[in-house]
């Protein structure tokens, strides 16, 4: 039995893993994507194994990380959803388009269609034509 103790993320998705290595808990650790089992170095991602995660008890002794040592938390993280700056883009081509009534420059990174129905807008969207910083 591990005494260890662990982030209630850390201890399920760990104990699931180690349970699918068929190897002590004491014997992985966790990092920001994967677990691992430290002595052979084999890997799983968080993804394998939530299902099995999502079967275990709750763990009901859990420590608290001090803030100085989070990782993420209070941290700026880049953003993953978006692909940059809008540099360019040719609004007077799909303006032509049927349904079409403007384009919009929203943020940064953003352009929106604004057209008489959904799909005027969605077809004009996609064969927009962005270059991005």
């Amino acid at each position: 039995m591990c005494t260890q103790k662990r982030s209630s993320r850390a201890h399920n998705t760990g104990a699931s893993r180690c349970r699918r290595l068929e190897r002590a808990c004491c014997q992985c650790t966790t990092t920001s994507s994967a677990t691992a089992h430290s002595p052979t170095g084999r890997k799983n991602t968080y993804g394998k194994v939530a299902a099995a995660a999502g079967k275990l008890a709750a763990p009901t002794d859990i420590k608290v990380k001090d803030p100085k040592d989070w990782k993420v938390t209070g941290k700026r993280l880049t953003r993953l959803d978006t692909v940059g700056k809008v540099k360019s883009f040719d609004a007077a081509t799909i303006e032509k388009r049927p349904g079409v009534k403007k384009v919009v420059h929203v943020g940064d990174s953003a352009l929106a269609v604004a057209a008489d129905t959904w799909w005027h807008a969605k077809t004009a969207l996609d064969a927009l034509v962005i270059e991005y910083d």
